[in-house]
């Protein structure tokens, strides 16, 4: 699957943004997913590269640029694959208004599933992505109850390489 092509010619521009949560559940994406500017679910061999996303609105519910999402099933199994995204340009902002975590979360990229088992093993590879992310917590909260995370990649992949990345 290729989202934005193999230059900055052919890259997307993506500009969105809700502070409703949707009510419906699509298959392989849970209840819990944030919306994003690009979302893909129980996806093998990821080409995502070349695009600009920027938020319309700052967020008070969680948010993020670029999510590949297990959905809170298992990962894509019976295959090697690799998902790389490179050259995009992220750019979010975001309320966090004290619904820990939901309301709290915000993030560039989140590489939301990985694979080692079986003799199968996922790849996750993301470089040159420049991703701004600008979280305002209200007055008199509490610093250490609200994540933002440039690059998420906390899951069981064979292979993760993270390399020049501009995260600010």
């Amino acid at each position: 699957t290729d989202i934005g092509g193999t230059s900055a010619a052919t890259g997307n521009s993506i500009s969105f943004g809700s502070n409703t949560v949707i009510a419906v559940t699509y298959p392989g994406f849970g209840a819990s997913q944030p919306v994003a500017g690009i979302s893909v679910a129980h996806s093998q061999g990821l080409n995502i590269r070349f695009n600009t996303i920027s938020s319309s609105i700052s967020y008070t519910i969680a948010a993020g640029g670029i999510n590949l999402a297990a959905g809170g099933a298992t990962a894509p199994v019976g295959a090697n694959y690799t998902n790389t995204v490179s050259n995009n340009n992220v750019t979010l902002s975001t309320v966090a208004i004290g619904n820990f975590p939901l309301a709290t979360y915000l993030f560039g990229i989140d590489m939301g599933y990985g694979l080692n088992a079986g003799g199968f093993s996922a790849t996750h590879t993301a470089s040159n992505n420049i991703i701004t992310l600008t979280q305002t917590i209200p007055t008199g909260a509490s610093a250490t109850t609200y994540a933002i995370a440039g690059i998420k990649a906390n899951y069981n992949a064979g292979t993760a390489s993270f390399q020049q990345n501009s995260i600010t």
